[in-house]
């Protein structure tokens, strides 16, 4: 297993030597109370983001109460990476009414 930016992976940088750009995500960890899923699409050209909400107390062998998923352009990978939070919490949450 290798790391990148501290999430262990089974993929290491050499399986993707046909792509242009051997940089890897690999992203499977709780973020905010949601589980986080990231890694590249097989298009090379966007990483798809799932995520999940399960209910406090929940079992997580029942699927989740809420699910989304997402396809974020490559481009974008250094802001996943960097402001994975605020990308979670931005999706997830619903949008505050900002109404006076």
């Amino acid at each position: 297993m290798v790391s990148i930016d501290g999430v262990w992976s089974d993929s290491r940088p050499g399986d993707y030597e046909g792509r242009k750009d051997c940089s890897v995500i690999n992203i499977d960890k709780w973020v905010a109370g949601y589980k986080v899923r990231a890694f590249d699409w097989v298009d090379g050209e966007n990483i798809y983001l799932h995520i999940e909400y399960y209910r406090p107390g929940a079992s997580l062998s029942k699927p989740p109460a809420v699910e989304k998923s997402f396809l974020i352009p490559r481009e974008e990978e250094v802001k996943v990476r960097n402001f994975l939070h605020s990308i979670v919490i931005g999706l997830m949450e619903p949008r505050s009414s900002m109404a006076d």
